[in-house]
């Protein structure tokens, strides 16, 4: 079953969270400009991206004077044994159940 244009924004902007969490935890001293460059993303949709994991309950922030990313909130799990590509399958599965949700109403 081919996936829709819909089906593959949500899993190439959901890998690209993925990815930022991670490298914000394991590689905090990148600047802003190098994490987004990094991501092949805009400057802009790199701070949209910050806002919706901010909205998910990881708040991080750069501090300048540190040269590092600071994470001042996060409600994520600790599921360490997960690799990214299960993380991905997880998430995706969630939301497949909560579009299931919305077209029962």
């Amino acid at each position: 079953m081919p996936q829709s244009s819909t089906t593959h924004h949500y899993a190439r902007r959901l890998q690209r969270l993925l990815t930022l969490i991670n490298e914000i935890k394991t590689t905090p001293h990148q600047t802003p400009e190098a994490l987004y460059t990094g991501l092949g993303i805009s400057r802009a949709m790199f701070y949209k991206d910050c806002q919706v994991l901010q909205a998910l309950g990881l708040a991080f922030h750069y501090d300048r004077q540190q040269h590092r990313y600071i994470i001042t909130q996060d409600r994520y799990l600790p599921v360490l044994d997960l690799s990214t590509s299960e993380m991905l399958a997880l998430i995706m599965a969630v939301m497949a159940v909560y579009d299931r949700r919305e077209e029962h109403r």
